[in-house]
């Protein structure tokens, strides 16, 4: 029996590990996890870490491999801003939006997916944490993001030069069992002509804010239709695991 394990093992193990080093992304962003030893062993060195090579796919499965999460678009998102619009125009100035997410009973968050468009310019925060920015709103920008397994806040500094403002985004929440919700914008979002110091973090109350208004879904003039990245960016299996650790 000892001689039958030993042959086929190796001729399992072996070609799984290349499949797994592969889905390992970019060995570079893992040179410090759990993972390295495993991914930088040689052919003949498998059969011997064979307990550990099981335990550490399986663990890899169980957190990362979860369904792919659908390309996002802006189908079902509305164009929103404050109640100042007047003849299709804002005021010039800065803008704050909030959205706060809570999960349903059961579903534990943990990654977030957000495309995202403003007229004229952006700051993207999410539980407190800048994100990135944008300053073209033809052109949407994508962003992944580590969630907490509870609330989980997502706010915009909205930017408006002059003319026509808005803010346009649709987020894919990703749960731990691998299934999704969307957030959209649209008027279950805040609103505040004014942006107070600390309004994107978590412990701020927006509850007196403005719901958002509404000026009409995707493709609605004078936007019409936004280009979208292609190939939007993934959060790394281990800096997932790193930033929910925090």
């Amino acid at each position: 029996m000892n001689t039958l394990l030993c042959a086929v093992i190796p001729a399992i193990v072996v070609p799984a590990w290349g499949a797994f080093a592969h889905l390992a992304f970019d060995v570079r962003t893992l040179e410090d996890s759990p993972f390295r030893h495993l991914l930088q062993s040689t052919p003949d060195e498998i059969p011997r870490m064979v307990p550990q090579a099981i335990l550490s796919l399986l663990a890899f499965t169980a957190l990362y491999l979860v369904p792919g999460v659908a390309a996002l678009d802006f189908g079902a998102a509305q164009w929103i801003w404050t109640n100042e619009i007047s003849g299709g125009n804002a005021p010039v100035g800065t803008r704050a939006f909030r959205k706060d997410f809570t999960p349903p009973l059961g579903k534990t968050p943990v990654e977030a997916n957000i495309l995202i468009a403003v007229d004229n310019g952006f700051t993207l925060y999410v539980n407190g944490g800048e994100i990135g920015t944008g300053g073209d709103w033809r052109y949407a920008e994508s962003f992944c993001v580590a969630l907490r397994p509870c609330l989980n806040v997502f706010a915009v500094t909205g930017v408006n030069t002059g003319g026509p403002a808005g803010v346009l985004a649709t987020i894919q929440i990703t749960y731990d069992d691998g299934s999704t919700s969307t957030v959209v914008s649209d008027t279950t979002w805040r609103a505040s002509t004014t942006v107070p110091a600390g309004y994107e973090q978590l412990s701020f109350d927006a509850n007196r804010w403005t719901p958002a208004i509404a000026q009409g879904g995707y493709g609605v003039s004078p936007w019409g239709q936004i280009a979208i990245p292609s190939t939007p960016p993934v959060l790394s299996p281990y800096q997932r695991q790193l930033d929910l650790d925090e």
